[in-house]
């Protein structure tokens, strides 16, 4: 009997086999202007990958197309689906968490070789020193994983970066230095194989 479909790939992975190479493409990141201002069509309106498109490996789309669902929920409930200039308001709401994950990606995909047709300038290169100070502060204080997950998830702006507590622990606050190993219990450890 001849097997139709794709072997399990669970299989592969325990037993070490490569299946295949990891290919990263060009990316159709985007992020349009849309029409031009005062010209937006009434009943209509744009959520999701049709507004921008994001680089995957962030995993921005879906919480975007999420919180845009939101944003167009909320604005229908205020003004009602006919009410005039309410496609323009959605288009507003959702442009928030748009941008929110824009800003974060773009920022960061700026020091991939050809993504930007200019080396990040001064002050973008200042803000990714900032960032990557949080990461590592996160590593070693929890308040600091908290400030910095909340932006990366994309449940606060990321000037939740530059609140008084954030400045106050990326400044002063405890480092508890990076974890021996994995905080596993005994019970966790043996059924990972590790003891």
């Amino acid at each position: 009997m001849v097997e139709d479909r794709a072997p399990d790939p669970h299989k592969f992975v325990i037993a070490g086999h490569e299946i295949g190479h990891i290919h990263y493409g060009t990316l159709d990141v985007h992020y349009p202007s849309g029409p031009p201002a005062g010209t937006w069509p009434e009943g209509f309106a744009v959520l999701g990958d049709a507004v921008a498109g994001y680089n995957p490996v962030y995993g921005h789309g879906l919480s975007v197309a999420a919180q845009s669902a939101l944003a167009l929920g909320r604005t229908l409930d205020r003004y009602g689906p006919t009410a005039p200039g309410t496609a323009r308001r959605i288009q507003r709401a959702v442009a928030r968490p748009v941008g929110n994950a824009w800003n974060l990606a773009v920022g960061q995909d700026a020091y991939y070789p050809g993504a930007a047709p200019q080396p990040p300038a001064t002050v973008e290169r200042l803000l990714t020193a900032y960032v990557d100070r949080a990461v590592a502060a996160g590593s070693e204080n929890p308040r600091a994983l908290r400030g910095l997950l909340d932006v990366m998830s994309l449940r606060t702006p990321a000037a939740r970066l530059f609140a008084p507590d954030m400045l106050w622990t990326l400044s002063f606050g405890s480092r508890k230095g990076p974890l021996p190993g994995p905080p596993l219990t005994r019970t966790e450890r043996e059924a990972a194989g590790l003891d």
